[in-house]
């Protein structure tokens, strides 16, 4: 039966005042898939971020380890311990030195303890302090641990799947940001007023005033002030060593990869 006019009219408005479905899908679905590709996005470059830092960060721990090795503290300590008031000989000193650093790192104390501090002995306040210091390595310690155990297992599956570029983008931006820290250590150091610096970096992780100890007494003569400034300047540039390896080869897996991607087009 045909319908009438009016009919025909009422339908005509019905239509066009209903959404049109197959017109509105698309812009949902481009809009959906645009907050999703931005998403993803987002986490990829917060895990590349997570990475390369990861990586900075494995390559200074790496570095302090090698100062934690008894032959780095033994050349330390026989170029700056200073046995002068302790009726030690050099070669005496050089061994208090190394056995007061194994015992911050766990091992038994196999140097004289007397209650207070002199020439001859080790304090109970510097037991007290050196067993500070034992926690604080081993946190720090084992913090570095999982950091090289992450990035060891992240090369390991960039490798697997031959992702040179992806491998080479981590060597290269982790190599820089460790030499960013050693960088921004030096700058720090050099404007700073050292007595300031060390004493707010002691406060952060001991006890107020701790850490403060006779000149002569027998910690300080067996690790004194340029020991430790030997090390410091020693942990730069095994950072700087090994953050120069990382960002070479980074460049080379780069520079490859992109030479074998231009031969394949």
């Amino acid at each position: 039966m045909a319908r009438t006019e009016n009919e025909d009219a009422a339908a005509f408005t019905d239509r066009e005042s209903r959404p049109d479905a197959s017109v509105g899908e698309p812009d949902v679905v481009d809009a959906a898939t645009v907050r999703v590709s931005f998403g993803n996005r987002a986490l990829a470059i917060a895990t590349h971020v997570l990475r390369d830092l990861a990586l900075g960060f494995a390559i200074v721990a790496i570095s302090f380890a090698l100062l934690l090795t008894p032959i780095v503290t033994r050349e330390l300590a026989n170029r700056y311990s200073d046995e002068t008031g302790t009726g030690m000989t050099h070669a005496q000193i050089v061994e208090t030195a190394r056995a007061i650093y194994a015992f911050s790192l766990g091992a038994d104390a196999t140097f004289p303890i007397a209650e207070q501090d002199s020439p001859t002995t080790i304090g109970q306040d510097a037991v007290d302090h050196l067993l500070q210091c034992r926690d604080l390595f081993w946190g720090g310690i084992s913090a570095a641990a999982v950091s090289v155990a992450v990035c060891a297992c992240i090369i390991a599956w960039l490798v697997r799947i031959r992702a040179r570029r992806a491998l080479g983008g981590m060597l290269l931006a982790g190599g820089i940001v460790a030499l960013a820290v050693v960088l921004l250590a030096l700058v720090v150091v050099a404007t700073a007023d050292f007595d300031v610096l060390f004493n707010w970096l002691h406060g952060l992780f001991f006890a107020k005033d701790s850490w403060f100890f006779p000149d002569d007494c027998l910690l300080i003569r067996a690790l004194p002030l340029p020991f430790w400034e030997g090390a410091g300047m020693l942990w730069g540039a095994s950072i700087g060593v090994l953050a120069g390896a990382s960002i070479v080869m980074g460049s080379l897996l780069m520079v490859r990869s992109r030479s074998a991607a231009a031969l394949e087009r």
